[in-house]
């Protein structure tokens, strides 16, 4: 692994803030410490499952319809716009 790669690695994974990473199906890819705390799971917990981990069940719908969009913008046009998004924590607390 390069320093530059080393790096980044660890600003990931030591950033004060939640970083999730999803591929293109909504798989949890990567999940750095803060998420871990943000949402109560931790990353053996959360990699490999879909964001309907932390996404309410009333949010759903609508997540994966923005998601969708997101991605196929994404993919057309290497560019992507803010979308609202909501949470659920392991304690399934909503943010």
């Amino acid at each position: 692994m390069s320093d530059t790669q080393t790096l980044g690695t660890n600003l990931v994974a030591h950033a004060p803030d939640a970083i999730i990473l999803a591929d293109c199906d909504g798989v949890i890819r990567l999940w750095n410490r803060a998420a871990e705390a943000m949402f109560g799971y931790g990353a053996a917990e959360a990699i490999g499952q879909t964001l309907d981990l932390i996404v309410p069940e009333q949010y759903r719908v609508n997540h994966w319809a923005g998601f969708s969009r997101a991605v196929c913008i994404r993919q057309e046009q290497e560019h992507c716009d803010e979308l609202d998004e909501f949470g659920r924590r392991g304690d399934s607390l909503e943010m």
